[in-house]
């Protein structure tokens, strides 16, 4: 490890220790008394490991080498109530926490805790019944009903079930529906009765808006997706509260229902609304394994002249060290400017629309490239999370690393389609997340490169224990240039044809961990690789909690990329090999693991990677970055 690497995981390590939050947790502690043992009496049905699980405090474990659990009565109290919670949804609805002791050792520094259940008795589904459904068919409420006949009684099951009865109801504009149950005790069984109250249908009155000033009632009603006599539905009042939140301009969004005369079917819908600061400025400043230090500034205008457009400008510095001893210099390597103008709706449609310009200016070593650009996007967001993104891209670009053209310019046209079920885009516990990406450039849209660029990117979440995630990505591409032919001295002659920008590269806090930023790839006389057309990527990662807002991950990365399809051969894809043996043709792989610490803007991260298939004496990476590495 250089001293660079190693000061930038110094100031990673600084930042994880996060003192501030260590002291809050201190401050909360009850009594500076360890808790050394936990004990659980009168537990016939199940263990006390399995109820230990279930509770914050914790004892010594040979799995929390470093954990130290201190007495905290808040804890004690929470635990009960877990302990009581948990038997209930499994049928023991008299259980209850008799006694809670704590007993001090002789130093009184450590203490045992003790909890005595009575566990009461086991009651079952005896049969399940269905009542007063006539509006909607009834098999419709059937399947709403997930009760087992001989299954051990539930009571927040069944309040469930009682509610996703109500949201159907609700769907369907039955705004005043109401679902009893009723149940009655038959030795260990229990008969349970679902008893429906439909209510009259509802429909949408008058439509109006209260407490905008600036942004016009229009603006927010066209966000609506309920017309006046529409079915007042309830999914669809949640979607359009999410739609007029998504307009950026209101801190909060609610609806109000009014029912002026009692005779008739209509409710009118009272949207109030409470506006944001139409202009805004924000400043941030970050830390990265690539850099060691970035500023971030930007600026907005919610409604530029009173219309629906927004304009946002950004600019973005980055700094590295040049040198460290025997006096540190650092030296200005990423700069980049962003400025445009965007809108929710274009041409009556819900169609948002982007123009902007940008620049950017990137010396880093022998590489320096310089380049203007001019973007154009139009976004359309599907009903069942998937958008389309048809984009396009012309930019000038001064270059001189390894492009075939030091001066040139590229004109693209760009169509992505993705599908995001993630539950959370920051630090996903569950879903998957597919995304499709054709760039074509050149041909019927001039400029000095022409190219077509297709990309697929796949990411998997599952929650396997408690907060234990398993993620994995796969990642493809491909790079065909056509039009006139690159330098026949070239060592590649098709990986010149296409700019350096566009290529793939690997390696890095986000790709294949262990390596430097951008170093897999062809080699040539720069920093880092030049880069492929063709691109094969795997990752697969296991993130665990460790201690409060600590966690941790055992990751495997792989991938390569190639200056040519036909280069790539099975041969290329075996795991270990002598190292004399190995060439770029080689897939990678590397192995390693990391710390994670929740924060409000996602989990910041620290990882070491180690090659598995080095080519030179660089065997491993530190890497430190804010967020998950996919």
């Amino acid at each position: 490890m250089d001293v660079r690497s190693f000061l930038r995981v110094l100031l990673a390590a600084a930042l994880l220790s996060c003192p501030a939050t260590l002291y809050s947790q201190l401050e909360e502690l009850g009594e500076a008394v360890r808790i050394e043992k936990i004990e659980i009496k009168g537990n016939s049905s199940f263990s006390s490991k399995r109820l230990r699980s279930l509770m914050k405090t914790k004892g010594k474990s040979l799995f929390r080498p470093f954990g130290k659990s201190f007495l905290r009565r808040d804890f004690l109290r929470s635990d009960a109530q877990s302990i009581v919670s948990f038997y209930k949804t499994n049928g023991f609805l008299d259980a209850k926490v008799v006694k809670q002791e704590v007993i001090y050792n002789e130093k009184g520094n450590g203490a045992t805790v003790v909890f005595e259940i009575d566990e009461g008795q086991r009651f079952f589904v005896g049969s399940v019944a269905l009542s007063g459904v006539q509006a909607i068919e009834e098999r419709r409420v059937w399947k709403l009903v997930d009760l087992k006949v001989g299954q051990p009684l539930n009571l927040s099951k069944i309040e469930n079930i009682r509610n996703k009865i109500l949201s159907l109801y609700g769907d369907e504009g039955y705004m005043n529906a109401a679902a009893g149950v009723l149940w009655e005790r038959r030795g260990e069984l229990a008969d349970i009765a679902f008893d429906v109250k439909e209510g009259k249908r509802v429909f949408v009155g008058a439509v109006s808006v209260e407490g905008n000033t600036s942004v016009s009632e229009k603006h927010v009603l066209r966000e609506m997706l309920l017309k006046k006599g529409d079915i007042l539905s309830r999914s669809l009042l949640f979607r359009s509260q999410q739609r007029i939140y998504d307009l950026g301009y209101f801190s909060d969004v609610q609806f109000i229902t009014e029912r002026k005369d009692s005779l008739r079917s209509e409710m009118d819908l009272v949207i109030k609304v409470k506006e944001k600061k139409m202009r805004w400025t924000a400043a941030a400043v970050g830390y990265g394994s690539t850099e060691l230090i970035n500023l971030t500034a930007e600026w907005g205008n919610n409604r530029v002249l009173g219309t629906g457009v927004r304009f946002v400008g950004t600019s973005r510095v980055a700094f590295d060290l040049e040198h460290v001893l025997p006096r540190p210099e650092v030296r200005l390597d990423y700069t980049r400017m962003d400025a445009g103008g965007e809108t929710s709706w274009t041409f009556g449609r819900r169609v948002a629309s982007r123009a902007g310009v940008y620049f950017e200016d990137i010396e880093r070593q022998d590489v320096a490239r310089k380049t203007t650009g001019f973007l154009l996007s139009e976004r359309y967001d599907f009903a069942n999370k998937v958008r389309t993104i048809l984009a396009y891209d012309q930019r000038w670009v001064n270059a001189t690393d390894s492009t075939a053209l030091k001066s040139y310019v590229t004109n693209s046209l760009n169509l992505s389609v993705e599908r995001d079920m993630r539950n959370d885009l920051f630090d996903p516990e569950r879903g998957s997340y597919h995304q499709i990406v054709e760039e074509f450039a050149g041909g019927v849209f001039g400029g000095d490169n022409s190219f077509e660029k297709v990309t697929a990117t796949g990411c998997w979440y599952k929650t396997v224990f408690k907060r234990v995630v398993l993620a994995g990505r796969v990642k493809a591409g491909v790079v065909v240039p056509f039009g006139k032919k690159g330098p026949s001295t070239a060592a590649y002659p098709d990986l010149y044809r296409v700019p350096y920008e566009n290529r793939y590269t690997l390696g890095g806090a986000t790709t294949v961990r262990g390596y430097r930023e951008r170093e897999i790839g062809a080699e040539g006389t720069q920093a880092e690789s030049e880069g492929g057309l063709a691109l094969l990527m795997a990752n697969a990662e296991i993130r665990f909690p460790l201690i409060g807002r600590l966690g941790g991950a055992l990751f495997l990365d792989s991938g390569n990329v190639w200056p040519d399809l036909k280069q790539i051969g099975w041969s290329d894809f075996v795991p270990l090999r002598e190292k004399s043996a190995i060439t770029i043709a080689d897939y990678r792989y590397s192995a390693g693991l990391g710390l994670r610490l929740r924060t409000p803007v996602g989990p910041m991260r620290v990882d070491y990677g180690r090659k598995l298939k080095p080519i030179d004496g660089h065997t491993y990476q530190l890497h430190a970055s804010l967020g998950q590495a996919f």
